[in-house]
């Protein structure tokens, strides 16, 4: 059982929709990368304390594995950690799902959310024709503690609609980070949004959540192309709290990341690093732009500089990166959670296929983590 919550409540109310299994996830411009799924979707409205203050409602949905997903037999293939996604700026959670029924279809539980927010007074940022005009998805530490009063809640009142929550391990939390999600990851796993309660921001008020044993519930991040930046947008160096681990992932154009991730490095905590051909900024999503445009970047999204303004690419290439990019999570994720065994080479194959620029990955720290999970 987790440790109760002081801030627990009841969730809302279920939506009506849930996706069963082989259906094909397609928009109306067939933009949207298909696939044949072995998971399946819950919707939930859960309340969001906003700047440490008011509350809203804010729809959470939940893919988690299908009756024929990867093997569910737990006595031999232990709980996965719950896995939070922490969205880029301005990029709705609709263009993660390749990634994230990726990871369902391996037996992880994804919680995932679109958290609007009104653009700043003064702000460069001017929403694209068909986005929202004064407002965009941001994304906040706070949500991790919104998420946590649901699984308190639903941990305290079992019921049929929340027993898929019983598939993950909930007394830790893995943060899928993209962007601007993954300075928030940071922020978390780096102590700053602690000590004095801090509204509004990326922390808005977040508070560590504790486990069973007494122990912070978020383990690490996997991120794409996402870190804390000094002055002028430099990563800067990261020691992460202890037993914790981040899995730095990168585009072709993509420099700074690596530069993110040997700053953690050299402040000894535990980091792997790998970048990809054929990606750009958002090689996370499964967005494909129309053929007569030049720049892959998701509708409501903007390019950031660095990636070439003419890269293309197409739905086999994108989703062959995707899928990759959900096999290293999961290849880590395991060597961190459970036995070594034929996981260390996995990994090491996964890094070396052609469509890696570069792979540095510590296995034995990841495995060395394993005792700060038993013990």
């Amino acid at each position: 059982m987790l440790m109760a919550s002081s801030h627990a409540v009841h969730y809302i109310c279920f939506t009506l929709a849930t996706l069963l299994c082989a259906q094909s996830v397609t928009d109306a411009s067939d933009i949207q990368i298909g696939r044949v799924e072995t998971f399946i979707r819950k919707d939930v409205v859960l309340p969001h304390k906003r700047d440490g203050t008011s509350v809203i409602p804010l729809n959470f949905t939940f893919t988690f594995p299908g009756p024929h997903a990867a093997p569910l037999d737990l006595a031999k293939h232990p709980k996965l950690p719950l896995v939070l996604l922490l969205n880029g700026a301005s990029v709705e959670s609709f263009w993660y799902r390749r990634v994230i029924g990726d990871l369902a279809s391996k037996g992880f539980v994804v919680a995932s959310t679109d958290y609007y927010r009104p653009i700043p007074s003064g702000s460069p940022f001017k929403p694209k024709p068909g986005c929202r005009p004064q407002e965009f998805v941001e994304v906040s530490a706070r949500l991790i503690n919104t998420l946590y009063a649901f699984v308190h809640s639903a941990s305290g009142h079992p019921s049929a609609e929340t027993v898929f929550l019983r598939l993950a391990d909930t007394d830790e939390l893995l943060l899928l980070s993209h962007s601007l999600g993954g300075s928030v990851a940071f922020s978390v796993l780096t102590g700053e949004c602690e000590g004095e309660s801090k509204s509004g921001g990326s922390c808005e008020g977040y508070e560590p959540i504790m486990n069973s044993k007494g122990k912070d519930v978020v383990i690490g991040t996997a991120v794409f192309e996402g870190y804390l930046a000094g002055s002028g947008f430099q990563p800067r160096e990261m020691e992460l709290k202890e037993g914790t681990f981040a899995l730095f992932l990168s585009g072709q154009y993509n420099t700074a990341t690596r530069k993110a991730f040997r700053g953690v490095v050299n402040q000894g905590s535990c980091a792997s690093y790998v970048s990809f051909q054929n990606m750009t900024h958002f090689g996370m999503n499964d967005f494909v732009g129309p053929s007569e445009e030049t720049h892959q970047v998701t509708p409501c999204a903007q390019s950031t500089g660095t990636d070439d303004p003419d890269f293309t690419t197409d739905k086999a290439t994108q989703t062959a990166g995707i899928d990759l990019i959900a096999d290293i999570i999961d290849a880590a994720v395991r060597l961190r959670h459970g036995s070594s065994k034929g996981l260390k080479s996995r990994l090491q194959e996964l890094v070396e296929e052609e469509r890696v620029i570069e792979g540095d990955v510590d296995s034995d720290c990841l495995s060395g983590l394993r005792a700060a999970v038993v013990s």
